[in-house]
């Protein structure tokens, strides 16, 4: 009797893929099963809890929170994801965002000019500690790991009042895939205008996980530049594809409200389910 094929478990596509490294490198990087575990359990049971949310399930809604904190709640879940973020898993997104800006050349030129930044659902407030010489970055978390960083719900935080006070480039990485609400990932990314200079020369950075655009039923490269353009933030300046991310730099125009319902754009069995819908 030949021996029977092990079921592959499978695993929420807003988890960040993970790669193969040698054992004693990911010991040195803090990468442990048990924290991946913890990432991926934290995504399923956010996801379905935004579902209940909706349907106002409220006894499945006080099992899911009961879940979340036996797992550490969100601290936990920072702290796995922080442990993750390392060089050997092409942890900080902020390091293709300062080398596309610097192809571009859209480093200001002036010695004394900075480039205001919003870095939205930071795990680290010195990301751009390098450049800080031309980059005055604002760092927001729900629930922030270090004092430089500010505690904010990017959904509910009130937006600049003047717009000296706008940014020059706003950063949703790996930011959208964590919100479980394919409507309220539409929201955030129309969010994200009232933020940008209202001159049309902002720009949007954007990191999802790579299997949400290259594997998904409902949403390609097309159709994720389609959605960004409808809400008028929407040029593309340049992409990159690596192994585990999708980047994604936008010049910013004008706002914008066209509507993108859920649509199915990729057929095929073992696609994932991920969506972002404007309203």
């Amino acid at each position: 009797m030949p021996p029977m094929r092990k079921r592959r478990v499978k695993q929420p596509v807003t988890a960040v893929p993970q790669i193969r490294v040698a054992s004693t490198a990911a010991a040195k990087a803090g990468i442990t099963k048990p924290n991946n575990q913890l990432i991926r359990r934290y995504h399923t049971l956010n996801k379905e809890l935004s579902r209940c949310d909706a349907q106002q399930d409220q006894a499945r809604i006080a099992e899911i929170r009961a879940q979340l904190e036996e797992l550490g709640g969100l601290e936990a879940y920072q702290a796995a994801s922080a442990k993750g973020a390392s060089t050997i898993r092409g942890g900080d997104t902020s390091r293709w965002l300062i080398k596309t800006i610097m192809t571009l050349k859209l480093r200001p030129t002036s010695g004394t000019e900075k480039l205001r930044l919003l870095d939205v659902g930071a795990l680290a407030g010195d990301n751009y500690r390098k450049e800080r010489a031309w980059i005055a970055d604002d760092a927001v978390d729900l629930n922030p790991r270090e004092a430089s960083i500010q505690r904010g719900d990017f959904l509910l935080m009130p937006a600049p009042a003047t717009s000296a006070a706008r940014y020059d480039i706003v950063c949703l990485s790996l930011v959208v895939n964590f919100v479980g609400d394919i409507k309220q990932r539409g929201a955030m990314l129309r969010r994200v205008t009232e933020f940008l200079r209202p001159d049309g020369a902002g720009l949007f950075y954007l990191v999802l996980p790579l299997p949400c655009v290259t594997n998904s039923r409902y949403l390609d490269h097309d159709h994720l530049v389609a959605i960004v353009a409808a809400t008028g933030l929407g040029t593309l300046l340049k992409h990159h594809h690596s192994t585990r991310l999708a980047y994604y730099l936008f010049h910013a125009g004008r706002k914008r409200s066209l509507a993108f319902p859920k649509r199915e754009v990729r057929s095929g069995a073992h696609r994932n389910n991920f969506c972002i819908v404007l309203e």
